[in-house]
């Protein structure tokens, strides 16, 4: 009696000791445990895309915290009924007609994808370039919604728009949309650790959009160019040390060497002077930080917002300090102006044309002498 007593404890603790270690599982690691056919992405760390019958499951990962999930979505088409079994997860339904994108990034990329008559809104319209989506705003097909920080809920509200395309920022909350019920959309692209990651998104876009087969034959492409310029960067024999930017007031805003910028300053084989910087974004530095370490580095390549063109001159009315760096001294600063030149619109999703621009300053041997983006500061 007593050994059956026992044993009915040992299976009931058994039991619990089950039950307790699957509960304390962090389901935010992969996707919930429902058969499906997880799709094969490359380059991207951050998302997770598991086709379902029914449905198709996209989970998002949280760039700040490991191991965990940032948001999860089904995405169910309109035609489609709600599966009874399907995961816990925000419901987008496709293709999306109705979209507001709060960046330019992402309403570029939607044009590229001929997908702009989806999209009724936009955020942030004082730093669009693009003539096609300036005239888009201006006729009123689509609208200005305020700045992406502080958006025009009322215009959301009137417009009906069936998802928010937002970039999220470490524990950051979206305040008033939130309680608005639509699907807010959190494309964490730009926190990929390399560009091609990034630019791999546009597979997801594929799916929300209905332009899968574009999307993908885009992204091959894409693929195929970078990692062609990436082996012309491995031939050569130079090594080039990089410094990127300048300071914006009193910081100098520098990519971590596992951003998508710091990977593409490896791939162009530069020796990027901030590569050990471990984070995934930018990096707040002072001046003095940035020169002990990037005084001697071979070449400068800077993005920067002005009504004009900087110079030499010009440069030093910002910080005279500036002429105290070897490329500055050597003559070998190369500038975009964002204000004039549509680098922050067309590139995030396009890689291989910054890394083509990249390899060829970097590496004049290789003869290639034309520019999209950047050009070399006059004096």
């Amino acid at each position: 009696m007593i050994n059956k007593r026992i044993a009915s404890i040992l299976i009931f603790l058994s039991l619990a000791l089950v039950t307790l270690t699957n509960s304390c599982k962090d389901v935010s690691n992969t996707a919930q445990d429902n058969k499906g056919d997880t799709l094969r992405l490359r380059h991207s760390e951050l998302l997770q895309i598991v086709r379902h019958e029914g449905y198709t499951e996209v989970i998002v990962k949280d760039a700040w915290h490991k191991d965990k999930v940032l948001h999860r979505y089904n995405l169910i088409a309109y035609t489609d009924s709600i599966p009874k079994d399907m995961p816990t997860g925000t419901v987008v339904r496709t293709p999306l007609k109705r979209s507001i994108t709060f960046s330019s990034v992402h309403a570029s990329l939607l044009h590229e994808l001929g997908k702009t008559g989806s999209v009724c809104g936009i955020c942030d319209c004082n730093y669009i370039l693009s003539d096609t989506l300036k005239n888009l705003i201006s006729s009123g097909k689509m609208t200005d919604m305020g700045q992406s920080l502080q958006p025009n809920i009322e215009r959301i509200i009137a417009s009906n728009a069936d998802a928010l395309l937002v970039s999220p920022f470490e524990n950051n909350t979206y305040g008033p949309i939130e309680k608005l019920n639509i699907p807010i959309i959190e494309c964490a692209d730009y926190m990929e650790t390399s560009p091609l990651g990034r630019a791999e998104w546009v597979i997801l876009f594929g799916m929300l959009y209905d332009c899968e087969a574009l999307a993908d034959s885009m992204f091959k492409e894409i693929e195929t160019s970078y990692n062609s310029w990436k082996e012309k960067a491995a031939r050569t024999t130079s090594r080039p040390t990089l410094i990127v930017d300048k300071k914006t007031g009193p910081v100098w805003y520098m990519p971590g060497g596992r951003s998508t910028m710091g990977r593409l300053y490896e791939d162009a084989g530069c020796r990027y002077v901030f590569a050990d910087l471990r984070e995934s974004g930018s990096v707040s530095l002072n001046f003095e930080t940035v020169f002990s370490k990037a005084s001697d580095a071979d070449l400068w390549l800077m993005k920067y917002g002005s009504p004009k063109d900087l110079t030499y001159r010009s440069l030093l009315t910002d910080d005279k300090r500036y002429a105290e760096f070897k490329a500055f001294k050597t003559r070998h600063i190369y500038g975009c102006n964002t204000l004039n030149v549509a680098f922050f619109e067309e590139t995030p999703f396009h890689p291989e044309r910054v890394l083509k621009e990249v390899v060829a300053i970097a590496h004049p041997e290789l003869g290639f002498d034309k520019y999209r983006y950047f050009k070399a500061l006059k004096e």
